[in-house]
């Protein structure tokens, strides 16, 4: 009875003592494993530990990423952004200031996750109930990327990634279209990096600086779509750079080299003039000066290149144009004023005409009533000349 008791006791001790001994496992990737995707993930988990762990993802030896609060036997994910190139990770955690580091492992990055399309679209429900579009940048081709149906009071996040480090980010919440009627144009509005609402219209291109370093990034316009948008993002930073061919052939301070372009310096007319007013050499005759003694300052060619004024002579036949038009517009006032005279007595006339109708007709109504009454009349003296009595039909007040 008492070995079995002290065999259960030793069982037991030695389960717990093998249970509170600390691991750390690494998941998934398997070592030297090519990623082909633009967002990698590693994932580790931790074992025989009876207290949260604060573990950190080390990528070369350096700390990338943390987890706080992580419990034994629950399988954690780093995500990390990393471009091409070869790598190496490991996963160190703290458990009541004893450190636990795990082994070290090998990754690659394959040049075709920059092929991958960098924009991810994310739904944040709730009261926000809105579409979060993310544009990473830079891109791997000078293709602008397309970001289709974006509705009013979505976002646009703009984000530039350099070597998986984070650069800079323009966030764009946006607003729904509307139709500027002074310019016939419709424009959507987003706050600018100081709160301020700023406009940006249909089809206007307009640069972003991501990381605040004085030069663009990224090029942004839009188009309307009924009640959606579709934006267009380029990456400027992809853009060519002027080379050794778009010299201009000719530059202030500079040499010409062997293939510019030389264009001789031919005097022009005015040139000549003046040269041979001002004191040319004449063939034959040395320099002639115009305030010479005894010497006649050579004409100037006449300058057939701008033509003298004119003095303006109106012909009589426009005279009488003029004359007729003015006529004209005289005789169609004076045909206006009569017809609205005529027009006026006409109607003047069918108003007195209307008059007299109702005159008649209302001498006709009286001596119909006349004639109506005398009837009356007649009928109700008869019965008193035959002797009836005509009794009242009234009551008398007692």
């Amino acid at each position: 009875m008492k070995i079995g008791i002290v065999l259960v006791v030793f069982l037991v001790l030695a389960q717990q003592s093998l249970a509170l001994e600390p691991e750390l496992v690494l998941g998934s990737p398997a070592p030297g494993f090519e990623f082909r995707d633009p967002v990698q993930e590693l994932r580790f988990e931790i074992r025989g530990i009876d207290a949260l762990a604060d573990c950190t993802l080390l990528i070369g030896g350096q700390p990338e990423k943390s987890y706080a609060g992580v419990e034994s036997g629950s399988e954690r994910t780093f995500k990390i952004e990393r471009g091409p190139g070869a790598y190496v990770w490991a996963v160190e955690c703290v458990v009541e200031e004893v450190s636990i580091r795990s082994e070290e492992r090998a990754f690659t990055v394959s040049a075709k996750a920059l092929e991958i399309d960098p924009v991810e679209k994310y739904f944040l429900g709730g009261s926000q109930d809105r579409w979060v579009y993310t544009v990473t940048l830079p891109f791997a081709s000078e293709e602008p990327v397309e970001v289709m149906g974006v509705r009013g009071n979505d976002n646009l996040d703009l984000v530039l990634v350099q070597e998986g480090v984070e650069k800079g980010k323009v966030e764009l919440r946006l607003a729904a279209p509307i139709l500027d009627y002074a310019r016939d144009v419709q424009y959507t509005q987003y706050k600018d990096a100081a709160g301020k609402m700023q406009r940006l219209y249909e089809a206007e291109r307009r640069v972003f600086d991501l990381d605040a370093d004085g030069s663009p990034d990224a090029e942004v316009f839009f188009t309307v779509d009924l009640r959606t948008m579709d934006f267009s993002v380029r990456d400027v930073a992809l853009d060519a750079v002027p080379g050794v061919d778009d010299v201009p052939a000719e530059e202030p301070g500079r040499d010409p080299v062997p293939g510019d372009e030389v264009v001789p310096d031919v005097p022009s007319d005015a040139d000549a003039a003046e040269e041979v007013g001002s004191g040319a050499e004449v063939p034959g005759e040395g320099v002639v000066s115009p305030g010479e003694a005894g010497v006649e300052p050579a004409p100037l060619p006449a300058d057939d290149r701008v033509p003298a004024a004119r003095e303006r002579v109106r012909s009589p036949g426009a005279t009488l144009a003029v004359l007729v038009v003015v006529g004209l517009i005289v005789a169609m006032g004076v045909a206006i004023f009569f017809m609205s005279r005529s027009g006026q007595v006409v109607v003047k006339g069918e108003q007195e005409k209307q008059r007299v109708a109702h005159k008649k007709v209302k001498v006709k109504d009286v001596e119909q009533d006349v004639k109506r009454l005398e009837e009356q009349t007649a009928q109700l003296r008869k019965p008193a000349q035959e002797g009836h009595v005509i009794t009242s039909t009234t009551r008398r007040k007692r």
